[in-house]
């Protein structure tokens, strides 16, 4: 990221906080996702605009996740270009235990003492094949705090966001893209509409 960009990165923070497997080389790189779509904060981030500022693209992070789930932003992401994603509907964080990632920090953007939590699921209930009767428990089979975060509400799953962590790993199951996940700050939602990012079914999909 250019110092220009970046500056331009945290003005925009400023304003939105207003009222008003192992990871490969090519991954510290580049996103594989087109076009760009909503992104996480590994578990861990400080708050947006502290994130913003402390992580300075070295990719430490990316490496030490053990399965792949962390990438470097390019330019298509805007002002958040090289800074350290997840991007869920491609490789959801996998929630590991000891957070590998924040260890590997040494910027500050991730910290044991920050929440760890990433957002919160939500489904579609129009969509979801389950709410239809279907039977589908994709996303339920998926959820690495299954009867917590994720639970049965009769005969369809049901998020409790007391204990759901955002990790995102019931997206990319869902066979009609029913789920999408809300981050924790509202300032990295408010990026998201800054930048036009898009959710919901992949290309191909």
């Amino acid at each position: 990221m250019t110092s220009m960009s970046r500056r331009g990165f945290l003005l925009g923070l400023k304003g939105l906080a207003q009222p008003s497997g192992l990871a490969s080389a090519s991954k510290r790189l580049r996103a594989t996702l087109e076009p760009p779509r909503v992104f996480l904060r590994p578990p861990g981030a400080a708050p947006e605009a502290s994130f913003a500022r402390r992580c300075d693209g070295c990719g430490a992070c990316v490496p030490a996740c053990p399965h792949g789930a962390i990438v470097m932003l390019d330019e298509r992401w805007g002002l958040a270009e090289g800074t350290a994603a997840v991007l869920p509907e491609l490789h959801p964080c996998r929630w590991c235990d000891g957070r590998p990632c924040v260890e590997a920090c040494t910027r500050g953007a991730l910290s044991a003492t920050a929440p760890a939590s990433m957002g919160t699921a939500i489904i579609d209930e129009a969509r979801c094949l389950a709410r239809a009767g279907s039977g589908c428990q994709a996303c339920y089979d998926r959820c690495p705090l299954k009867g917590l975060g994720l639970y049965h509400d009769g005969f369809a799953p049901a998020v409790d966001a007391r204990d759901c962590v955002g990790c995102g790993a019931c997206v990319p199951p869902c066979p009609v893209a029913a789920i999408s996940i809300r981050p924790l700050d509202p300032a990295l939602s408010g990026l998201h509409a800054q930048l036009g990012l898009i959710t919901g079914p992949m290309t191909g999909q």
